[in-house]
């Protein structure tokens, strides 16, 4: 019983991974930062905030608000992808402490 309990473990501990690994893929093809609305005489101006290294950059992104919403829908699967991968890494470690004890 014990030693079944303990593959099913092993079989959980390598599924995480393999989600972390997926997680992290995925969180390299996505956008970092966050976009800002800038308003000038009656305008509104895009721009992407993020850091880069230790400095912050500000990158203006145009006035086409159908590329700004799904860039604003990527910036929002970057977050949920985080939440994930930080959730997995939870899981795995309480995985590895119950294998090794």
């Amino acid at each position: 019983m014990a030693t079944m309990i303990y593959g099913m473990l092993q079989e959980e501990k390598e599924r995480n991974l393999r989600m972390q690994n997926a997680c992290k893929n995925k969180l390299e093809q996505l956008p970092k930062g966050c976009i800002l609305t800038k308003e000038r005489n009656g305008k509104k101006y895009f721009y992407l905030h993020r850091r880069v290294g230790k400095e912050f950059v500000t990158e203006y992104l145009g006035k086409d608000e159908v590329k700004i919403e799904a860039l604003k829908r990527q910036i929002a699967e970057r977050k949920m992808q985080k939440a994930t991968l930080r959730r997995l890494k939870v899981e795995c470690k309480q995985i590895s402490k119950i294998v090794k004890g």
